[in-house]
């Protein structure tokens, strides 16, 4: 099944592409004794799938469904980059710097999945991915319990 476009869905998110101003980024960056590497696409990751389908195996065509018919109404593309940047760390190893963002209308999608599908599950934290301690592999913030295990980092 297909998501409608700009959307896309791949790895189990469906996401929206995005080009955010690069100006001022470095290509790298130095970070508590660790070298981050700009990543080479951008993307508000907007529903992890593959988290809903851990709850309900037969669920992921649905969810499809919903989301394609919630948008045919109502966009998923007005983004506003918050101030708020962090930490993302995995057991495998894994490093990403994200910044979070809001997206109108995100909470609306979420009541509708929970609704129609009768599931119970956190509306997703939005993020972009800039930066990642391996090329180009980031790391989901998927829950509210993901964002709790973030760090912040304050940028003056």
């Amino acid at each position: 099944m297909s998501i409608l476009e700009p959307y896309q869905y791949k790895t189990g998110y469906i996401y929206l592409p995005i080009s955010p101003d690069l100006q001022g980024l470095n290509t790298d960056l130095e970070l508590f004794g660790d070298t981050y590497h700009l990543k080479s696409t951008f993307h508000v990751s907007l529903v992890c799938v593959k988290n809903i389908v851990k709850v309900d195996s037969t669920v992921e065509e649905k969810v499809i469904t919903v989301f394609n018919n919630f948008i045919k109404d109502t966009r998923l593309n007005d983004i506003l980059f918050l101030p708020e940047y962090r930490l993302v760390s995995h057991s495998d190893g894994r490093k990403s710097f994200i910044q979070m963002v809001t997206v109108k209308n995100i909470e609306l999608l979420f009541e509708k999945i929970r609704k129609e599908l009768n599931i119970q599950i956190d509306t997703q934290p939005t993020h972009v991915t800039i930066y990642t301690l391996q090329k180009d592999k980031g790391i989901g913030v998927n829950t509210q319990e993901d964002y709790q295990n973030t760090f912040e980092i304050k940028i003056k």
